[in-house]
């Protein structure tokens, strides 16, 4: 059994005894569902032990269920007040910061970082943090807004009523996995009801009518291909039916459009279907407005023929018996199909391996065969005599001509910022702007001492205290040095742009107030200008020349072309992508247009002479075999 939690729950229809209707199954829907009034109810007794004002519970996502608040307490509603719900707001947030924590223990949360508040400052509450823990994993959280007081032992009694959503999961597991072995045993039930059949006729009739019998149908029937149609093979209920009449025409219809679209059909469609269901509704009208079911039989992948379900219009299919349906299907198709293909007589399988042995040899279709041959052998000459431009392709990708990289000029914090990405900018422009207000205290404060130690150094100079004097004297300029050094830093508060540009990077609207390091860049400045970077595979690079000329084209426009001129092809390999490559900067020819923006990447195409066909299909094997073969 898997760990519950990280499983979805679901559960197959109940096993069906005769005249029996399966009509209710547990989908993960409803197991979710299941799983958050567990929570809402563990909440309202988590409350009520403690006496919490509100609390939530916070589930992390899994591969089947989507994660976040799972229950409240109290529900929402509109009687709910606005301070209620502003702290169900700040529990929820504190609950993510515990689930991303991944700590097991249970906690609280207490000190005036911690405070919660409802009417005045002075109504103080806790946050009692449980963790809804499963088979070792934490796989959610409950937040309580609790009084004051609450100790420890509290905590713990919280911890043990927590401990049910483990015996919850388990319980969910329990009941999926039993329910699923009754689906199984459902569909085997079936199989070997219909392998009592002598042929596959008798196999489909034994088939239908367990179908019929088991889920309450009208009718079933089921059809197989057979010479690129569907042909019936098996109704319930009916072994008299005119295989050429109008009901057999109906049901071969229908079957023939769930073939075409080689997927389920039904009739009424269910919600959010839309396929054609023209010869279903006829089918549904000509049996008094029936519910019509059509699944695909498939053998090994490929369409082996149609099973056809019908209902009273009053009693449509539920959508929890599709999935057993659906794995009938899957086992009847290959079982009636195999069946019909060992009933075969000895003519018949001869005339099939006639047939099969007919299509593999040529036969009158030779003059095809040699339409075809000859247009190879004119391609392979077009290939190898031809003479085309030869061109080197490449990966490239377009950079900017000049980018510059601006950070802050000390540690500091961010007061405000002038611009976004972007914006043009000139050199000199005002890019944003430090906090001064710690420096220019510490400056007043510094000046103030420099006075206070210059009169000092007077008074010992007068009483002719040298030693102290000079002491002073040293305090005095270094003082002055530190002075100096703080003036410089508040003329370097305005960050500037070094260049005329964009802004590229430097959404900083956010961080307005943060704590800013020299290391960490604030903006990029990009001029207008463009240039095409080539990344040159190692057996490219020595035909390339500066001066060779070349078109880009990029991925996000394929149909646009730029020209552009090899400037310099690096003379040292960079490893990319896992691959030896020489980048090659290029100049454009033209103006670049407004959509060549930095960083669009794309493939270039670099004029290289004349060349063949061949040689360009060719030329690449026979350098792996020579390199290999050492030839």
């Amino acid at each position: 059994m898997a760990a519950p939690g990280r499983e979805t729950v679901e559960t197959p229809p109940n096993g069906a005894t005769a005249a029996t209707r399966v009509t209710t199954d547990r989908s993960t829907e409803d197991a979710v569902r299941e799983l958050h009034q567990f929570l809402g109810g563990l909440l309202r007794e988590q409350a009520a032990l403690v006496s919490a004002q509100s609390a939530i519970a916070l589930l992390r996502p899994t591969e089947r269920r989507t994660g976040g608040v799972a229950a409240r307490h109290p529900a929402p509603s509109p009687s709910v007040g606005e301070q209620v719900q502003s702290q169900l707001r700040e529990l929820e947030q504190r609950a993510a910061q515990a689930l991303s924590s991944d700590d097991p223990a249970p906690r609280l949360l207490g000190g005036p970082s911690d405070a919660l508040y409802l009417g005045s400052p002075t109504e103080h509450v806790r946050t009692a943090i449980v963790p809804l823990v499963a088979a070792g994993q934490v796989e959610g959280v409950c937040a309580l807004a609790v009084p004051s007081a609450t100790h420890q032992t509290a905590l713990a009694e919280l911890a043990v009523l927590g401990a049910r959503f483990e015996t919850f999961l388990w319980q969910q597991q329990a009941v999926s996995e039993g329910r699923q072995k009754a689906l199984l045993r459902e569909t085997l039930e079936l199989i070997d009801a219909a392998q009592q059949g002598e042929d596959a006729r008798a196999m489909a009739s034994l088939a239908t009518h367990e179908l019929a019998r088991r889920f309450g149908c009208t009718r079933a029937s089921v059809g197989l291909i057979r010479r690129d149609r569907i042909k019936l093979v098996g109704v319930s209920g009916n072994e008299d039916l005119d295989k050429r009449g109008p009901a057999a025409e109906l049901l071969e219809a229908a079957m023939e459009e769930c073939a075409d679209q080689d997927t389920e059909v039904s009739h009424p469609a269910r919600e959010g279907e839309s396929l054609v269901t023209r010869a279903h509704r006829a089918l549904s009208d000509a049996s008094g407005q029936s519910s019509v079911l059509s699944l695909p039989l498939r053998l090994e992948g490929d369409l082996a023929g149609v099973l056809t379900l019908e209902r009273e219009a009053h009693d449509p299919f539920p959508d929890s018996a599709v999935p057993l349906l659906r794995l009938i299907a899957e086992y009847l198709g290959p079982t009636l199909y195999v069946r019909r293909l060992a009933d075969r007589g000895m003519l018949a399988v001869s005339r099939d391996r006639l047939l099969d042995a007919g299509a593999a040899i040529v036969g009158p279709r030779r003059t095809a065969t040699k339409l075809v041959l000859g247009t190879l052998a004119l391609i392979v000459l077009l290939l190898t005599f031809v003479p085309i431009p030869g061109r080197v392709r490449a990966p490239a990708r377009i950079d900017a001509a000049e980018a510059r990289t601006v950070a802050p000029p000390f540690t500091g914090y961010l007061a405000s910022v002038a611009v976004e990405p972007g914006s043009l900018v000139s050199t000199g422009d005002v890019l944003a702007q430090m906090d001064t207000a710690d420096l220019e205290l510490s400056l007043t404060e510094l000046r103030s001492r420099l006075a206070t130690l210059e009169t000092d150094r007077d008074e010992a100079s007068q009483r002719r205290e040298l030693a102290r004097a000079r002491l002073l004297n040293a305090s005095i300029r270094e003082a002055e040095a530190q002075a100096a050094m703080l003036e410089q830093r508040i003329e370097r508060a305005e960050v500037r742009a070094p260049i005329d540009g964009i802004i590229g990077r430097g959404d900083l609207a956010d961080f307005v107030g943060a704590r800013v390091e020299p290391t960490q860049p604030l903006f990029e400045l990009v001029t207008p200008g463009r240039v095409v970077v080539v990344h040159l595979r190692e057996r490219s690079a020595p035909s390339v020349e500066p001066g060779d000329e070349g078109t880009f084209s990029p991925r996000a426009l394929p149909s646009e072309r730029v020209r552009f001129r090899v400037l310099r092809v690096s003379p040292v390999a960079e490893v990319i992508d896992g691959e030896n490559v020489y980048p090659t900067e290029c100049e454009l020819l033209s103006e670049a247009p407004d959509w060549l923006r930095p960083g669009l990447s794309g493939a270039a195409r670099i004029e290289n002479g004349w060349t063949t066909g061949m040689a360009e299909l060719a030329g690449p094997l026979v350098d792996e075999l020579r390199m290999r073969l050492w030839w």
